[in-house]
């Protein structure tokens, strides 16, 4: 996984944005009182910051250096955060020691079966386990526009619901007493912000590859064609999966 985001960490960051507030209350309504979380394939820290601002001291598991080391930036002066270089199959935290195991928009990267005994170790008897995504709208304009594009830049571009897809493929095998909650959450970005967002991606063509600047000048005249004041907003949903392993 680190290969894939090698170069991405400052797109990462810039284009990123986090998930509907509403998702987070969720997961922290039904886990154990007062217990920690470990949020796994963390990355620049989006998520875990949301979790950390809600009070919660939050484990962030992430293997890459360059992502890990933005969130580290932002956060190491915040009591509740804790920087773990490791795996999310391999995260060296404690038996039983946290009450939640989040993974927002990271699952598909992960080894399911070893995700799954990780969660079993780590958790304590009551904890739960939450998976995150972001789903965008395919009823959007700009989403088809944009997916248009991706296919003739993006040789290992499918969809902008892949990750989901394949996260929900993979719920069934790794959690049990499961249920999906959704919540509307629109994306907003500017113009720079947006470009940023398309870079950030897996598939994403990065510095240097043929086409990158004619990629990047398409991805800028499609946002400002749709800009509004100069934000642009992206029909999305929050898909968030809570169950026990």
């Amino acid at each position: 996984m680190a290969l894939l985001f090698d170069q991405k960490a400052d797109a990462y960051a810039a284009g990123r944005t986090g998930y509907a507030p509403e998702a987070v209350e969720k997961l922290i309504s039904m886990m154990p009182e007062g217990s920690a979380a470990a949020d796994m394939g963390s990355g620049t820290g989006l998520f875990s910051e949301q979790l950390i601002r809600a009070g919660v001291l939050t484990f962030c598991v992430e293997p890459d250096d360059g992502m890990r080391a933005k969130a580290e930036a932002r956060l190491n002066g915040d009591p509740l955060f804790r920087s773990v270089a490791a795996s999310a199959e391999e995260s060296s935290l404690p038996d039983g020691s946290v009450g939640l195991v989040t993974a927002a928009a990271a699952l598909h990267w992960f080894d399911p079966e070893g995700f799954r005994r990780e969660c079993a170790r780590i958790l304590m008897p009551d904890g739960i386990v939450g998976i995150l995504n972001n789903v965008r709208d395919y009823d959007d304009p700009l989403t088809k526009e944009q997916h248009a594009l991706c296919l003739r830049y993006c040789t290992s571009f499918t969809s902008f619901t892949h990750g989901f897809d394949k996260v929900s493929k993979r719920i069934p095998s790794i959690l049990r007493e499961y249920e999906l909650f959704e919540y509307p959450f629109p994306l907003e970005y500017s113009v720079e912000t947006f470009v940023s967002r398309g870079l950030s991606s897996s598939y994403s063509l990065k510095q240097g590859d043929p086409q990158f600047e004619e990629y990047v000048r398409e991805l800028k005249a499609l946002a400002e064609k749709y800009a509004e004041n100069g934000v642009i907003r992206v029909g999305n949903k929050v898909a968030l999966f809570i169950g026990k392993v």
